[in-house]
């Protein structure tokens, strides 16, 4: 059971620790005005547009979460050759960025039309291909030469093309070699592919597509956990559960049960980068994994309380838990 005390000693353990963030970066842009009438042409609300917000998203929104617990965020990524490039490049906030610019390859952008306070449409501009070689050979350079001075790695997948497997492979048995915590916040059916990680924190939609299974119940989501935990070869598998908190399934076959800690859902946007961003933080101190995994929920219930991409700071963590 987590105290207000213990909490903050572990938060301020995390001031000043480098980690090493890689994977997908987006772009979340907000459009948000007010909604006073419908379409004539359809039934549909008329927006009038008032403000336009640029937050980092994906693994730039990781690195945002670490920096505000005053970790030393080092995001290395691909983004395109483009406007939306420049912006998100101006939204970001960590400690160091390495972007690798590559032509024809347009940046991430998530735009979210908002509506009297509602969401009314989301438009994404993607792709979903591997990055070019000579992409991946400059962010692997770049990921070497830094690596070795960080207290962990995080790896965040958004299936944008950025992680591929030859990528994946390289970083994680880079980061064995130097005995670096590696966190993925996974996507896709194959985790075979995380094999070597420390944790990995899927959500249940994703733990679904990736074990081929319809699950609903929790014996149905404890099961499917420890069969990942062994699949991949990791030490633990974080499940989130949203409203239902989450499942902790460890290499030794144990698994632990939490309940969530958000008194009010508001919006889910970016949560799980907080779960992977605190999860490879507390580990980067040497906590044991479950106690992270509480400071991960913890944090994760402040986030979902607030309205678009957005942080948890230590105070709101702790008054959270008091």
């Amino acid at each position: 059971m987590l105290s207000p005390r213990v909490v903050r000693e572990a938060l301020s353990g995390i001031a000043g620790k480098r980690i090493l963030v890689v994977g997908d970066v987006m772009l979340d842009r907000y459009v948000e005005g007010d909604v006073k009438r419908l379409c004539p042409e359809a039934p549909v609300p008329i927006l009038s547009k008032a403000t336009t917000q640029d937050l980092p998203g994906g693994a730039a929104n990781v690195a945002r979460n670490l920096h505000e617990w005053g970790a030393r965020a080092i995001l290395v990524s691909v983004l395109g050759h483009d406007r939306e490039a420049v912006s998100l490049i101006t939204a970001m906030i960590c400690e160091r960025h390495f972007f690798v610019s590559e032509k024809g390859r347009p940046t991430t952008v998530k735009k979210r039309f908002v509506g009297s306070g509602h969401l009314l449409m989301r438009h994404d501009e993607e792709v979903g291909y591997p990055i070019a070689q000579r992409s991946a050979t400059a962010l692997m350079a770049e990921v070497k030469h830094v690596l070795p001075k960080c207290d962990g790695v995080l790896l965040s997948d958004y299936g944008k093309g950025v992680l591929t497997e030859d990528v994946l492979e390289q970083i994680i048995g880079f980061a064995g070699s130097h005995e670096k915590p590696v966190v993925v916040d996974p996507k896709g059916k194959d985790y075979r592919r995380y094999a070597g990680a420390t944790v990995i924190t899927p959500n249940v939609p994703e733990l679904c597509v990736a074990s081929g299974r319809h699950l609903e119940t929790e014996n149905e989501i404890v099961g499917a956990s420890i069969d990942l935990v062994l699949e991949v070869g990791a030490k633990a598998v974080m499940t989130t559960r949203g409203r239902d908190g989450y499942v902790l399934a460890m290499h030794d076959q144990t698994a632990f049960v939490h309940p969530a800690v958000a008194e009010v859902v508001v919006d889910v946007t970016g949560a799980g980068d907080t779960v992977a961003a605190m999860m490879i933080a507390a580990m980067s101190t040497g906590n044991v994994i479950p106690f992270c995994a509480e400071l991960a929920n913890l944090a994760a219930g402040v986030v979902v309380g607030k309205r678009r991409t957005a942080t948890a700071s230590p105070t709101e963590i702790v008054r959270a838990l008091e």
